[in-house]
């Protein structure tokens, strides 16, 4: 899921930091 999120949303890396630190 590590590598996943980041194909599957396709958001910029702040947006994918935010969601990770979120979740």
């Amino acid at each position: 899921m590590d590598s996943d999120k980041t194909s599957n949303t396709g958001l910029p890396s702040a947006a994918i930091e935010y969601i990770d630190a979120v979740i």
